[in-house]
């Protein structure tokens, strides 16, 4: 009998340590950037505190901007995917998973972990930093260590193209990289950031790519 009541301390751990911790959750990194027709991935990050056995996530975005790829569940933690769900019509990513048996083994997840990344494609471009949004619970023992509205991110996504980021692809992009033809890196007048093949000069390829994308324009302004 006594041994019973041994194996259960575990699920009978009161909740206060674990909500002292403050539990949260969290989309990283806080601020990423991307261009159009380029993949962007970002981790859902749970701070269980004292000790977490359970995560539900709801992860939100603009399907205009942003279309999910791939979601892959981090199992170091969490280690019992229950829901992976993605609706990129509605712009919702459904994520639940639980370790289900920390209890008896004694290793319940606790402090930061990974539980997800979610790979995206962004296909437009905005004027402004498009929100991935993100709610969701931690639980432990039966009862809810987090519940609510967790820390999401700022996406901006970019053309290709735009130099000025201006949100469209115009002669203006044109000029300003013709100014700077045939400079290289560490020479007066270089714009990196109009090196768009990263090769340390300013040539050809960095003005057709300008010229592919011409007339180009964000979706949102």
């Amino acid at each position: 009998m006594l041994s019973a009541l041994v194996g259960l301390l575990p699920l009978l751990t009161p909740l206060g340590g674990a909500s002292a911790a403050a539990p949260t959750l969290y989309v990283s990194p806080a601020s990423p950037s991307t261009l159009v027709n380029s993949e962007l991935t970002v981790d859902l990050m749970a701070d269980c505190g004292t000790n977490a056995d359970g995560v539900s996530l709801v992860v939100s975005f603009d399907p205009r901007l942003l279309q999910v790829q791939e979601v892959i569940a981090d199992v170091s933690a969490f280690r019992n995917t229950l829901l992976k769900t993605t609706d990129n019509t509605l712009g919702r990513v459904y994520y639940d998973a639980g370790a289900l048996t920390c209890h008896q083994d004694g290793d319940c997840p606790s402090g930061l972990v990974r539980v997800a990344q979610v790979t995206f494609q962004a296909v437009a471009a905005a004027g402004t930093p498009t929100a991935l949004g993100l709610t969701g619970k931690l639980t432990w023992g039966g009862s809810y260590v987090f519940s609510g509205t967790g820390t999401g991110s700022a996406v901006t996504i970019r053309l290709r193209g735009d130099v000025d980021v201006d949100c469209d692809v115009d002669v203006a992009d044109m000029m300003l990289v013709a100014q700077v033809w045939d400079t290289h890196a560490g020479a007066p007048g270089f714009v990196a950031a109009y090196d768009a093949d990263a090769n340390g000069e300013i040539d050809i390829l960095d003005i057709m790519n300008v010229a592919i994308y011409w007339g180009d324009a964000c979706l949102l302004p």
